[in-house]
Protein backbone atom coordinates (compact mmCIF):
# COMPACT_ATOMS: atom_id res chain seq x y z
CA UNK A 1 0.00 0.00 0.00
CA UNK A 2 2.71 2.39 0.77
CA UNK A 3 4.18 2.66 -2.85
CA UNK A 4 0.84 2.56 -4.29
CA UNK A 5 0.46 5.62 -2.17
CA UNK A 6 3.58 7.34 -3.66
CA UNK A 7 1.10 8.08 -6.76
CA UNK A 8 -2.06 8.49 -5.05
CA UNK A 9 -3.31 10.67 -2.59
CA UNK A 10 -5.94 8.78 -1.50
CA UNK A 11 -4.54 5.25 -1.34
CA UNK A 12 -1.85 8.01 1.19
CA UNK A 13 -4.63 8.89 3.16
CA UNK A 14 -5.83 5.31 3.80
CA UNK A 15 -2.48 3.97 4.35
CA UNK A 16 -1.59 6.92 6.97
CA UNK A 17 -4.87 5.67 8.99
CA UNK A 18 -4.02 2.45 8.85
CA UNK A 19 -0.74 2.77 10.21
CA UNK A 20 -1.63 5.73 12.31
CA UNK A 21 -2.34 3.26 15.78
CA UNK A 22 1.34 2.19 15.94
CA UNK A 23 3.06 4.09 18.40
CA UNK A 24 6.63 3.47 20.64
CA UNK A 25 5.49 -0.28 21.70
CA UNK A 26 4.70 -1.29 18.21
CA UNK A 27 7.40 -3.52 16.25
CA UNK A 28 10.00 -1.45 14.35
CA UNK A 29 9.05 -1.76 10.91
CA UNK A 30 5.49 -0.40 12.09
CA UNK A 31 7.38 2.62 13.17
CA UNK A 32 9.40 3.08 10.12
CA UNK A 33 6.07 2.70 7.94
CA UNK A 34 4.29 5.51 10.36
CA UNK A 35 7.47 7.71 9.70
CA UNK A 36 6.85 6.99 5.94
CA UNK A 37 3.23 8.00 6.00
CA UNK A 38 4.20 11.26 7.57
CA UNK A 39 6.95 11.59 4.58
CA UNK A 40 3.93 10.89 2.33
CA UNK A 41 2.25 14.04 3.96
CA UNK A 42 4.84 16.03 3.07
CA UNK A 43 4.60 15.09 -0.80
CA UNK A 44 0.92 15.87 -0.65
CA UNK A 45 1.06 19.08 1.58
CA UNK A 46 1.14 22.34 0.30
CA UNK A 47 1.89 24.54 3.72
CA UNK A 48 5.63 24.75 3.83
CA UNK A 49 5.18 24.64 7.57
CA UNK A 50 3.25 21.67 7.66
CA UNK A 51 5.85 19.51 5.38
CA UNK A 52 8.50 20.28 7.52
CA UNK A 53 6.32 19.93 10.77
CA UNK A 54 5.67 16.14 8.91
CA UNK A 55 9.21 15.60 7.45
CA UNK A 56 10.68 15.99 11.22
CA UNK A 57 7.72 13.60 12.55
CA UNK A 58 8.55 10.89 9.90
CA UNK A 59 12.36 11.33 10.79
CA UNK A 60 11.67 10.64 14.40
CA UNK A 61 9.73 7.82 14.17
CA UNK A 62 12.30 6.27 11.32
CA UNK A 63 15.22 7.24 13.38
CA UNK A 64 13.33 5.25 16.65
CA UNK A 65 12.55 2.33 14.49
CA UNK A 66 16.48 1.75 13.13
CA UNK A 67 17.18 2.33 16.30
CA UNK A 68 14.90 -0.68 17.55
CA UNK A 69 16.05 -2.87 15.10
CA UNK A 70 19.25 -1.74 13.04
CA UNK A 71 19.92 -4.88 11.23
CA UNK A 72 16.39 -4.83 9.39
CA UNK A 73 17.25 -4.05 5.97
CA UNK A 74 13.59 -2.81 4.77
CA UNK A 75 13.97 0.15 8.00
CA UNK A 76 17.47 0.55 6.63
CA UNK A 77 16.58 1.10 3.22
CA UNK A 78 13.48 3.17 3.75
CA UNK A 79 15.73 5.90 5.64
CA UNK A 80 18.12 5.45 2.55
CA UNK A 81 15.50 6.41 0.22
CA UNK A 82 14.52 9.23 2.49
CA UNK A 83 17.56 10.79 2.87
CA UNK A 84 18.64 10.00 -0.93
CA UNK A 85 15.57 12.48 -1.91
CA UNK A 86 15.34 14.90 1.02
CA UNK A 87 16.64 18.16 0.17
CA UNK A 88 19.78 18.84 1.23
CA UNK A 89 19.13 22.08 3.33
CA UNK A 90 17.27 19.33 5.56
CA UNK A 91 20.15 17.77 6.67
CA UNK A 92 18.86 14.19 6.56
CA UNK A 93 21.48 12.65 5.06
CA UNK A 94 24.32 11.63 7.50
CA UNK A 95 23.47 7.66 7.28
CA UNK A 96 23.35 7.68 3.52
CA UNK A 97 27.01 5.49 3.05
CA UNK A 98 26.42 3.61 6.18
CA UNK A 99 22.90 2.77 4.85
CA UNK A 100 24.25 1.58 1.64
CA UNK A 101 27.20 0.08 2.66
CA UNK A 102 24.76 -2.17 5.22
CA UNK A 103 22.48 -2.80 2.33
CA UNK A 104 25.01 -3.96 -0.50
CA UNK A 105 26.79 -6.32 2.24
CA UNK A 106 23.33 -7.56 3.42
CA UNK A 107 21.70 -8.08 0.18
CA UNK A 108 22.32 -11.57 -0.52
CA UNK A 109 20.76 -12.65 2.69
CA UNK A 110 17.87 -10.68 2.46
CA UNK A 111 14.71 -13.12 2.20
CA UNK A 112 11.88 -11.35 0.46
CA UNK A 113 12.09 -11.20 -3.29
CA UNK A 114 10.39 -8.17 -3.44
CA UNK A 115 12.40 -6.07 -1.12
CA UNK A 116 15.75 -7.11 -3.31
CA UNK A 117 14.59 -6.07 -6.28
CA UNK A 118 12.91 -2.38 -5.29
CA UNK A 119 16.83 -2.73 -3.06
CA UNK A 120 18.67 -3.69 -6.37
CA UNK A 121 16.98 -1.14 -8.63
CA UNK A 122 17.33 1.65 -6.63
CA UNK A 123 20.51 1.26 -4.48
CA UNK A 124 22.38 -0.24 -7.37
CA UNK A 125 21.18 0.86 -10.58
CA UNK A 126 19.63 4.11 -9.16
CA UNK A 127 15.77 3.39 -10.28
CA UNK A 128 12.87 3.80 -7.87
CA UNK A 129 9.41 3.81 -7.00
CA UNK A 130 9.98 6.65 -4.65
Amino acid sequence: MYYMALTDKGTADKFMTIIDEANAESKPILLCYKGMACMLKVRYSLNPYSKYTQFQKGVTLLEDAVQKDVNNAEIRFMRYCVETNAPFFLGYNDDIESDRAFLLKSYSTIPDPDLKRKIKDYVLTGKSES
